[in-house]
């Protein structure tokens, strides 16, 4: 990415929802799992504490995350939807892609 984000940004490369059901059926919103997954691709420097200091991200470039459908502001860049996310916004790491259950 061509950008450098502030503070405690992460940029996540979303992965494609399930829109459909198993049988092919478009599924409303209402119907959609509430979460979905995806790639940390960048994240800022982090925010400072009262004494100054730089406070370390939790999350790192590659970490796929958890985090609710409608978190972050959506954007996209080369034919990719990335999401700005906040560390509020994550609510986990996975050790793998995995599909989200309810």
């Amino acid at each position: 990415m061509s950008f450098r984000l502030s503070e405690d940004r992460i940029a996540v490369l979303a992965n494609d929802a399930d829109e459909t059901s198993a049988s092919g059926l478009i599924l409303t919103e209402g119907a959609q799992n509430p979460f979905i997954t995806g790639t940390v691709v960048q994240t800022g420097p982090g925010r400072r504490n009262e004494a100054g200091d730089r406070v370390e991200m939790d999350y790192h470039p590659d970490d796929v995350v958890i985090f609710h459908r409608h978190a972050g502001g959506r954007w996209e860049w080369e034919g990719a939807e990335y999401r700005m996310l906040t560390p509020g916004d994550i609510l986990g790491v996975t050790e793998t892609n995995l599909s989200v259950v309810e």
